[in-house]
């Protein structure tokens, strides 16, 4: 899953508690920092990504050169 469709998630769930403020009390977690991962300003750490369901895993992939 990409960056992208993590933060839309988390939109998703703050939007269906009614506030930032009130999804970070439910899974205790600081509204600011949930508004700093919303803003792009910190990455999405383990107690919002296991809020969210998620996990974070590293990939690796061949590298392709160009002709």
């Amino acid at each position: 899953m990409k960056h992208e469709r993590v933060l839309e998630r988390l939109g998703r769930q703050i939007a269906e508690a009614g506030s930032r403020r009130k999804w970070a009390l439910q899974h205790g977690i600081s509204a600011q920092y949930v508004g700093d991962v919303m803003l792009g300003k910190r990455p999405p750490g383990p107690m919002i990504l296991k809020a969210l369901g998620l996990e974070r895993r590293v990939e690796f992939a061949e590298r392709r050169l160009p002709p």
